[in-house]
């Protein structure tokens, strides 16, 4: 009986811990924390994680000690499960999770700041300073519908383990038009239920079909083997007596070159007494990935597209402010500060608020008034000096950052001269009226790519009872975010519109 009053309050304590590094967003990894189907031969099978934590700026506490994910396309997720930590780096499992669709002769893209020492289950095909290209080795090639795949590696690393960077396929499904191909059968034969006969596919573009697949229905019968080709998929309609076959090119097959005609011979066991191959298929092709730098902008930051030249301030009023690096290290960067006069008048012995999660250790060309929290107040040096309409002054900033950049957030403009001579301040300059809707409205510190804030930019003649000016008005992309309405020349535009 004490016995099992033991095992049960056992239990109790174990129960309550899991449940508390789940609430803590932490996650529990045990010998069964990731499914190993599928895994090719050699690959390791799920271990316990090594308790040891690591410290530093790369990977802190114990949820990524066991998991961490690679910064991918919306459609695929890489992770990379660690299955030991040793002094000289950790062993890991990467999981490559695509769409519904799955992969075939699948190859990634993939930067890493540590060095892989030991690949099971894939292959590096190139491997320059941090950017390696890797594809599955045989038996591990494809990835089928619904499914994950996995490879192995033994990474060495100094200090501290580093989260991996970008992570994407090298190349990608491309369908090919309806004329441009031909799918047929040909010399087919049945004897009792063994059937035998060749697939015909013919390119009819002026373009090669690179590792091209054929998705294939048959009815009454399935495939058994194929000659030069493969299965990568197949799935069964038991009440239709139907299968769907995913199929590619082997060897010096995985190629349709233009205008070529392929013959593949198949062998095939009938199971209903009307069988065949159906009239509905498909071929596909294999392109090279155009990435999507935007989507990197927005998702990740600034190390990722043009967002490793610059970052750009929200505007709330009156200007807009982007810094542009000039030098970035670890714990700090320089940039070049371009604020841009957006009013419809000239400006002059400006001054910005800006919210800057970061510290602004030095500036030249301006001076910081006043800093509270993560709010400056910044003003211009020369006091004489006017900014025309959708003109620029430039300061130079250096800014210490812990860990990493974070982005700028909003901006607007606080005080300025202006050739109006109303409602000045002891100083001679006018207080800018700043809105609450609008401050609520702007995004904050989140990452503005310049693409989204920008798409468009348009000229409009504004009479101001003097002579014509001709004004340069941004307009914003279309399905953007309400909250992204940050641009004061965009909220200009729609009120003269």
């Amino acid at each position: 009986m004490v016995k099992k009053i033991c095992l049960f309050v056992c239990a109790l304590v174990l129960g309550g811990a899991c449940a508390g590094l789940t609430a803590c967003g932490g996650e529990y990894v045990g010998k069964n924390g990731d499914s190993t189907d599928g895994v090719s031969q050699g690959a390791v099978s799920g271990e316990v994680v090594s308790p040891q934590a690591v410290s530093g700026s790369g990977v802190s506490g114990d949820r990524k000690l066991s998991k961490m994910y690679a910064k991918t396309p919306e459609d695929l997720s890489v992770s990379f499960k660690i299955q030991e930590k040793t002094e000289q780096g950790y062993r890991a499992r990467v999981k490559i999770s695509p769409e519904e669709d799955g992969l075939w002769d699948w190859e990634l893209y993939l930067e890493l700041e540590d060095e892989i020492t030991e690949i099971t289950g894939a292959e590096i095909v190139s491997h320059e300073e941090n950017r390696y290209i890797i594809r599955g080795t045989e038996g591990n090639r494809d990835i089928k519908r619904y499914e994950d795949g996995y490879f192995d590696v033994s990474v060495s690393c100094q200090d501290q383990i580093h989260e991996p960077e970008v992570c994407y396929l090298t190349r990608q499904e491309d369908y090919m038009g309806e004329k441009d191909y031909e799918c047929k059968t040909t010399n087919v034969e049945r004897i009792g239920d063994s059937v035998k006969g060749r697939l015909v596919l013919a390119n009819h573009s002026e373009k090669k079909a690179g590792k091209w697949l054929l998705h294939l229905e048959t009815y009454g019968m399935k495939i058994n083997s194929l000659e030069g080709a493969r299965i990568v998929w197949e799935e069964e309609d038991e009440e239709e007596s139907e299968y769907y076959y995913d199929i590619c090119g082997e060897g010096s097959r995985q190629d349709l070159g233009a205008g070529e005609r392929m013959e593949i011979a198949f062998t095939a066991e009938a199971q209903k007494e009307k069988a065949g191959v159906g009239k509905e298929f498909e071929i596909v092709k294999q392109v090279d990935t155009e990435i999507d730098w935007g989507y990197y902008e927005m998702e990740y930051g600034a190390r990722y597209g043009k967002m490793d030249r610059y970052l750009v301030g929200d505007s709330v009023k009156g200007v807009d402010l982007f810094f542009i690096f000039e030098e970035k290290n670890k714990d700090s960067y320089r940039a070049t500060a371009e604020l841009t006069n957006v009013m419809e008048d000239s400006i002059a012995d400006w001054e910005i608020c800006l919210e800057c999660e970061d510290e602004i250790e030095e500036i030249s060309g301006a001076e910081i008034v006043s800093h509270e929290g993560n709010e400056y107040r910044i003003r211009a040096k020369d006091r004489e000096k006017w900014i025309s309409p959708y003109g620029m002054v430039t300061f130079q900033v250096k800014v210490s950052c812990t860990g990493k950049i974070h982005p700028l957030a909003k901006v607007y403009l606080a005080k300025a001269r202006f050739q109006d001579e109303e409602a000045k301040t002891k100083d001679g300059r006018k207080e800018i009226q700043i809105r609450e809707k609008d401050l609520k409205e702007a995004a904050g510190p989140c990452w503005l790519p310049y693409d989204i804030l920008y798409k468009k930019i348009s000229r409009l003649q504004i009479s101001t009872g003097k002579e014509p000016m001709t004004w340069m008005i941004l307009k914003p992309m279309k399905n953007t975010k309400p909250t992204w309405t940050g641009m004061s020349g965009e909220r200009r535009w729609a009120d003269k519109q």
